[in-house]
């Protein structure tokens, strides 16, 4: 059995609000609501992912500045992690023409 995530009336989870919304490159109309409502159905494994995923997030989206973050819902139900964790293990692309003077 998994241990379901718990939140009050007034507060989320210590491990949601902090591990996972407050990184998060989040945007002004994201829910954190329904965000909330995912966190909630993943294992700890697929949280736990899901938090170490969020730096290679950024720096992706720093690095192709014509995307947009994607609503952090969809990030924790279509386990974006996964893909985000694979991209970042990737080796960078060396151009050596780049580095001839």
């Amino acid at each position: 059995p998994v241990a379901k995530a718990t939140r009050t009336v007034a507060a989320y989870s210590e491990d949601f609000e902090v591990s996972f919304w407050k990184p998060y490159p989040r945007t002004a109309i994201m829910s954190k609501k329904e965000a909330w409502r995912e966190w909630s159905k993943l294992t700890p494994e697929q949280r736990e992912s899901s938090c170490r995923s969020i730096d290679a997030y950024k720096r992706h989206l720093q690095q192709t500045p014509n995307l947009q973050a994607v609503h952090a819902c969809r990030f924790l139900s279509q386990n974006r992690a996964e893909g985000i964790l694979e991209i970042a293990a990737e080796k960078p692309k060396f151009d050596v023409r780049a580095h001839i003077a």
